[in-house]
């Protein structure tokens, strides 16, 4: 959460690939990022537009973002963020936990693949598109669970992130992420007869149940939406089954 990140809040365009590649000439700073309209301390606009602790539990503020823009003096619509992480795992066998806030909106990009929008909208978004949806104070924080996400990489990563406001006379605007890398436990698989049904159960609860009826030349099958504790009429001569994690 308290991280070193590079960012951008001085309402310059970084570029239509901006999520590509950390680039130099910008501030880095510590999270969590925010900004408090008459929030009690000066921030790098020398406005009073900075508070010393963070709502939604990210504890205290670790660098103060300009809240207003120093092009349009009106509110900063979105700012950039960039940070590099690495992990030693199997991509295909990770699980990224993202838990923190955004207020209001923001895009998350991973090695330039866009991951998640969070109160955004889904058409084309630009430097000066809005959050689809406000903030409010007493909201919970965001978590999201990224399994096995395809642009993953054994080594070095890069993590993008754009945080957008909702509206120009929005008060606020906070930015505090923390990613885990998760490697879990490869699915153990049992299987339990009862009143002429199979039982599938495994641990932990991830990944896909697949199916085959040969395994001399075994055609996987998935079971759309199957979850731990799956059932279905044993009324074959043999079946085959096993988790996967994509």
């Amino acid at each position: 959460m308290n991280a070193l990140w590079t960012y951008n809040d001085q309402d310059v365009d970084p570029g239509p690939n901006w999520f590509l590649n950390e680039p130099a000439g910008f501030l880095t700073g510590p999270g969590p990022f925010d900004a408090k309209r008459d929030g009690g301390t000066v921030g790098p606009d020398g406005l009073d537009d900075c508070r010393t602790t963070t709502l939604y539990g990210l504890g205290n503020v670790g660098t103060c973002l300009r809240l207003q823009s120093p092009v349009t003096q009106t509110n900063l619509i979105t700012s950039y963020f960039w940070r590099q992480f690495s992990i030693s795992s199997d991509p295909a066998q990770t699980i990224l936990h993202w838990d923190g806030k955004v207020d209001d909106g923001a895009v998350l990009y991973l090695n330039g693949v866009e991951l998640q929008r969070l109160r955004m909208p889904s058409t084309t978004i630009t430097k000066a598109t809005f959050a689809s949806g406000g903030v409010n104070d007493g909201d919970a924080p965001d978590s999201f669970d990224f399994i096995a996400p395809a642009s993953l990489r054994t080594g070095a990563n890069l993590l993008a992130v754009e945080l957008h406001q909702s509206a120009l006379n929005s008060s606020d605007l906070t930015m505090g992420m923390r990613v885990t890398a998760v490697t879990p436990p490869t699915p153990r698989l049992t299987a339990t007869y009862s009143s002429g049904s199979i039982i599938l159960n495994w641990q932990p609860n991830l990944g896909e149940l697949q199916y085959t009826d040969n395994l001399e030349a075994p055609d996987w099958k998935p079971i759309p939406g199957a979850t731990s504790g799956y059932s279905e009429t044993a009324n074959r001569l043999r079946r085959f089954y096993r988790v996967v994690l994509h």
